[in-house]
């Protein structure tokens, strides 16, 4: 039984987001909550958040330029929201984490700001 592209795409996303995502969104849960308990110091958290944050992006470009091999529109469609949002989001950092940190989205000085963790 040979399998196509398309499927061998779709078993690679199903691992993916079963996996790889649900892990990111983990993790993301847990650092912002050691933040705002205070165990861990928050210019440390923002690098791990940052590197963890780039390789999902990476990682869900990669996915979807698995999608428009295999010529699944209709995927790329689907996914095409969250790319969006990762790039406005990146668009729409504050002057300061311009200067800093090329990259990154979170920055260690504003992070811990009370309206930040309210409206998250």
């Amino acid at each position: 039984m040979a399998f196509s592209a398309a499927t061998l795409v779709f078993i690679i996303a199903l691992i993916m987001d079963g996996t790889i995502f649900l892990f990111f969104a983990t993790f993301h849960m847990i650092a912002f909550d050691q933040l705002e308990k205070g165990y861990k110091n928050p210019e440390d958290q923002c690098t791990e958040l940052n590197s963890v944050l780039f390789l999902e992006f990476i990682l869900l470009v990669f996915l979807n330029v698995l999608f428009g091999v295999s010529r699944e529109i209709f995927s790329i469609t689907l996914n095409l929201p969250v790319i969006l949002y990762y790039i406005i989001r990146y668009r729409k950092r504050s002057r300061d984490q311009r200067a800093v940190n090329h990259l990154y989205l979170y920055n260690p000085t504003t992070v811990m700001d009370q309206e930040e963790f309210s409206q998250g």
